[in-house]
């Protein structure tokens, strides 16, 4: 990471994604367990990161800036991308990540899945389940 000092934290931080860096934030990357910037009146996508790490998301998954720009809301159960994916198509596994986020949470509007059901992790099975269920009985006649 590239130093700012018009930053008034930059003795003492060591935050991966810095919002005053423009040289290498597209190309930045950030796991849960990492420094966060620590600007109070800051950007939105840094107090999603702060979210995301209250939350105790997975700290071997990681998150892009264009990632942390698209979450709206932030749950338990929250998870980045696996560092073994391919990195030369870090954009495309980014973009795909973003998509199956997106429609996940439209899939779930649309059939008004409970947010108690949806936002446990473990109740993964329950969720597919009551989708199951909604499916089959808007069928019946």
């Amino acid at each position: 990471m590239t130093v700012n000092t018009n930053c008034p934290s930059y003795q003492k931080c060591s935050a991966p994604i810095c919002p005053l860096d423009s040289t290498t934030i597209d190309k930045a990357i950030w796991f849960p367990s990492e420094d966060i910037c620590h600007i109070r009146n800051t950007l939105q996508w840094v107090k999603t990161q702060r979210k995301i790490s209250k939350v105790k998301a997975p700290t071997d998954r990681y998150f892009t800036l264009a990632m942390l720009e698209s979450i709206n809301r932030v749950q338990k159960g929250i998870s980045g991308i696996s560092p073994e994916q391919n990195t030369n198509k870090l954009k495309e596994v980014e973009r795909t990540w973003i998509t199956s986020r997106q429609h996940q949470n439209k899939l779930k509007k649309a059939i008004g899945v409970p947010n108690s059901i949806a936002n446990e992790r473990e109740n993964k099975s329950d969720v597919n389940k009551y989708i199951l269920e909604k499916k089959e009985n808007a069928y019946d006649i």
